[in-house]
């Protein structure tokens, strides 16, 4: 199964992707709305929204859930948990989670990496105009050439064992040094790359750069 879940901050629909079902949290609810979009669940406090607004979501959503504006978790991290008890075995797609606040990009970027979300991680892919993060657990992984010409990795909790294979900048354990490994790329398009890691999670960050002419 193919989940979207839709947040407020300019999300991307693509097109391409047909997904099972669709959840709007908060006012990614009424952008998919106005999107023509039919929702599963919309779910979240709802306290930006104007009645009509709010209504026009009502419409559109097999099952509406409003929650209390002043709460302990995000309104993102009660509709993942939700989902995620509901299919634990789907696969998420997060749109419209990345960029506007830092504070709330940053929240939605770790979300998948922590512990309560940490076994799903593999299966969450947060995607904006111009980035696709995925997350990885230890093991040995293959990774094939997609539609972004870099990628990044960021290593998170673990004492940096990340080697890289097969990549125009390959890694060895022994010589990382750094959390963060940026602008990396496949040596071509049917080339796949390796990534190795014993400890914690890898933050893997597909990315193109609009600011450059040559690609």
């Amino acid at each position: 199964m193919r989940i979207l879940v839709v947040a407020g901050f300019a999300p991307i629909f693509p097109a391409d992707a047909p997904f099972d079902r669709i959840v709007g949290v908060d006012r990614g609810a009424l952008k998919a709305a106005e999107e023509g979009l039919t929702l599963d669940l919309a779910l979240g406090d709802f306290d930006s929204l104007t009645a009509a607004e709010f209504r026009l979501v009502a419409d559109v959503a097999g099952e509406v859930v409003q929650l209390a504006p002043e709460k302990d978790a995000t309104d993102l991290e009660v509709a993942l948990a939700k989902t995620l008890a509901d299919f634990p075995s789907a696969d998420l797609t997060l749109t419209g989670a990345l960029g506007g606040r830092l504070d709330h990009a940053l929240t939605n970027l770790l979300l998948p990496t922590t512990e309560k979300f940490r076994k799903f991680s593999p299966k969450l892919t947060l995607i904006d105009a111009q980035n696709t993060v995925s997350y990885l657990l230890p093991g040995t992984h293959t990774l094939v050439s997609a539609d972004k010409k870099y990628i990044g990795f960021w290593q998170l909790a673990n004492t940096r064992t990340l080697s890289i294979t097969g990549a125009k900048y390959p890694l060895k354990v022994a010589d990382n040094w750094a959390d963060i490994y940026a602008s990396n790329e496949f040596v071509s398009a049917s080339a796949p790359m390796t990534v190795s890691f014993t400890e914690g999670v890898l933050v893997v960050i597909r990315s193109d750069d609009p600011h450059r002419k040559d690609l």
